[in-house]
């Protein structure tokens, strides 16, 4: 689902160009599944865009129609992801990530600096989001080559030359909050 009212990039990513999309679905002008188009013409993916200019996206995701999509979403699918604007520029993710099951916080290398991403994190705990995890994208192919050819040919001994040994950082956060017990309706 496209979460991101403000500025929508995911028709564009996969290809499709729907007719109606979410405004359209919470505002009864056009029934869901009229609204979701199947992604590469297979029918296990389903995409259901957002229209463009949607004002107030805050309003609408804590709006109680909007909670009662997302639980027909549940009981529709099996899995819903909705992708959201960045955590730094609006509150739309954090309370969106209220609403849903789970939050992943995506993390793009070597640009989030750290305290932008522990801002993000608390942001999106106060909003009660349950955080399972964190996905780091735009990841520098070439330097993991390393680790991989680490592992297939062997480890090299300490003190040989022309041999890097690798050098891992590990940013330590306090634990995820607890998740909170699921709907009983869940699709």
């Amino acid at each position: 689902v496209e979460g991101d009212l403000r500025r929508r990039t995911l028709a564009g990513m996969l290809g499709v160009h729907p007719r109606n999309g979410i405004y359209g679905v919470l505002s009864g002008q056009v029934a869901l599944d009229e609204a979701v188009v199947a992604v590469g013409g297979k029918s296990s993916l389903w995409f259901l865009d957002a229209e463009p200019h949607i004002p107030n996206p805050v309003d609408i995701f804590s709006s109680r129609r909007f909670h009662r999509f997302v639980d027909s979403l549940r009981r529709m699918y099996d899995y819903v992801i909705f992708d959201t604007p960045p955590l730094s520029a609006f509150v739309d993710a954090a309370v969106l990530g209220s609403v849903a099951d789970g939050t992943l916080l995506v993390v793009r290398e070597d640009f989030v600096k750290r305290e932008d991403l522990v801002a993000a994190y608390d942001q999106l705990r106060k909003a009660e989001a349950n955080v399972i995890g964190t996905v780091l994208n735009y990841c520098d192919t070439k330097r993991g080559e390393y680790y991989y050819n680490y592992y297939e040919q062997g480890a090299p001994q300490a003190g040989e030359k022309g041999q890097d040994a690798p050098v891992i950082s590990r940013a330590t956060a306090e634990p995820a909050p607890k998740p909170k017990p699921a709907p009983a309706a869940q699709g």
